[in-house]
């Protein structure tokens, strides 16, 4: 059976071999973009993942997370589109490795 920690440590992993992602999170909404180890701004691309309530049923535990991509966007919106664009396709990057390490 696969527990919480093991879950995030595969995101993270995930996080740290995509080639477009800088930096990784993990935890409460208000934490989404301070690095709560440097007390610094993170990296962007930034991969966030926020736990969500678990539920429990006769074959285990059910896990919930929310996974948001998120990156800058210019001061005049011009690159909007781009970025959306592209923290969609890397959260596609996300589900298909994820659905590929834990289904048969």
């Amino acid at each position: 059976m696969v527990n919480l920690k093991q879950i995030i440590e595969d995101l993270q992993s995930i996080a740290n071999n995509h080639e477009q992602i800088s930096s990784f999170g993990f935890g409460d909404l208000t934490q989404i973009t301070m690095d709560i180890e440097s007390k610094q701004e993170p990296e962007y691309v930034r991969m966030y993942v926020m736990p969500q309530p678990v539920n429990f049923d006769r074959s285990g535990l059910i896990y919930s997370l929310s996974i948001t991509v998120m990156d800058k966007i210019v001061q005049d919106y011009s690159n909007q589109a781009e970025v959306m664009s592209d923290t969609l396709l890397i959260l596609e990057d996300i589900f298909t490795i994820l659905y590929q390490s834990y289904t048969s």
